[in-house]
C-alpha cells in the first residue's frame, strides 16, 4: 500500500506537478485511508455530496515532502495541495 505511494511520488520527479500524476498519486493515497461511506449517516453523506467534507490529516511528511495531503473522514475524497480528487 504505502510502497505504491512512494513509487508514484518518485515517478513525479522534482519538476512541476502534473494533473494526471497528481490524480494517480491521490488514487494511491486513498488506499491508505479507508473511506467511511458505510459508517456515516445520511446527513454526513449529504454534506459530502454538497462539498462539505470532514478533512483529516495523516502524517506523511516523510513520504511526500512539500505536499499537503488531507483525507475526508466521511467519503473517499483526497485533497492534494488544495485540489480535491476522487479516491
Amino acid at each position: 500500500m504505502w510502497h505504491d505511494v512512494v513509487r508514484v511520488s518518485s515517478q513525479r520527479g522534482s519538476g512541476a506537478s502534473n494533473p494526471s500524476s497528481d490524480a494517480e498519486l491521490a488514487a494511491s493515497l486513498a488506499t491508505l485511508w479507508p473511506h467511511r461511506w458505510h459508517e456515516s449517516n445520511w446527513l454526513k453523506n449529504v454534506c459530502c455530496c454538497g462539498g462539505l467534507h470532514n478533512w483529516k490529516q495523516l502524517h506523511l511528511e516523510e513520504l511526500l515532502p512539500d505536499r499537503e495531503v488531507r483525507f475526508c473522514y466521511w467519503c473517499s475524497k483526497v485533497k492534494l495541495d488544495g485540489v480535491i480528487y476522487e479516491g
